[in-house]
């Protein structure tokens, strides 16, 4: 089976559920190597999660107590995709809720196909099957996730995010995909207010250009402070830091200690602050007019302005 296309082997097997087809149709390209002709049974304790795995399985939540049910009831109707590993273990590309799953119910096999790819298809593989198949996926999530393609990408010798932008078709928009790399400079403390809400993704992507220790220093004066900095604020923590890495210190002075006014460079007058001095009716160029002429007279000494006004 080594070298066909993994498609072509997987419809032979009628196992088309196991990858949707706008991933099919995005991958049909890639030539890997199909192990076995049919999906078979594996002990469940040699599946090992995908290598930094940014998708959160929440064994609270009611769709993965529905996955539970299921699987009690009925067992594993779709395989896990997995690819072998050097130690004899498999690591789960698509599949991870299932077998967490299966573990809950007490399952000691799980049904697999196996496939051999690099490192790159099975990342790209791993995350097109989470972004694509959740109705929720965090900030975080997303932005780890595609971030993992970007890396990938760069070890074959690009620095773009085509991949991750191809991955994140159909569900985010191309300058969304860069927002969410960009995001996954932050730290997990920060990516966790983004999670929670508690810091809009707009602000996160000013803060995700700071150094790791201008983070840190920022995200302590948040805690003591209860207080998320505005867009204006991030700009200007963003800017401060671009110079050298933020302190503690210089973090609570740029967001706690007002703004020196500038002093002001003109004086100007309200039309309606002047009527009271001038009769009904005088016109805008006779006000003027005559405040030029007052002014000349105070200049010359010859008006005198008392002290109380």
């Amino acid at each position: 089976m080594a070298g066909k296309n993994i498609f072509e082997n997987l419809k032979k097997m009628d196992t088309s559920y196991l990858l949707d087809p706008s991933l099919q149709e995005e991958l049909e390209a890639e030539n890997v190597t199909v192990e076995t002709d049919k999906p078979h049974e594996t002990d469940i304790d040699l599946l090992v999660h995908f290598k930094k795995h940014p998708f959160h399985i929440d064994k609270e939540s009611a769709e993965f107590l529905e996955l539970v049910d299921s699987i009690r009831e009925n067992g594993i109707i779709q395989p896990v995709l997995v690819r072998p590993l050097s130690n004899g273990k498999y690591e789960i590309i698509s599949g991870h809720c299932r077998t967490e799953a299966a573990r809950i119910v007490g399952l000691k096999t799980i049904p697999i196909v196996v496939v051999s790819v690099d490192d790159y298809t099975a990342t790209k593989l791993m995350t097109h099957s989470n972004i694509s198949g959740r109705d929720e996926i965090l900030p975080s999530e997303k932005a780890k996730a595609y971030r993992m393609c970007l890396d990938e990408e760069k070890k074959l010798g690009k620095n773009r995010t085509d991949t991750a932008e191809t991955v994140g078709a159909g569900k985010d928009s191309k300058r969304q995909v860069q927002r969410f790399v960009r995001l996954s400079y932050l730290s997990d403390d920060f990516l966790a207010l983004i999670d929670t809400g508690k810091l809009t993704v707009q602000i996160g992507t000013e803060l995700a250009f700071l150094d790791p220790e201008s983070q840190v220093s920022l995200y302590e004066y948040i805690s003591n402070f209860q207080h998320i900095p505005n867009l204006v604020q991030a700009k200007i923590i963003r800017e401060t830091a671009e110079q050298q890495p933020l302190s503690y210190e210089k973090v609570v002075s740029l967001l706690i200690e007002p703004p020196k006014e500038k002093p002001k460079t003109k004086v100007t007058f309200k039309t309606k602050d002047l009527e009271n001095y001038f009769d009904q009716g005088t016109s805008v160029d006779e006000m003027e007019s005559i405040i030029k002429q007052l002014l000349i007279k105070f200049k010359n000494g010859e008006l005198k302005i008392d002290d109380q006004g």
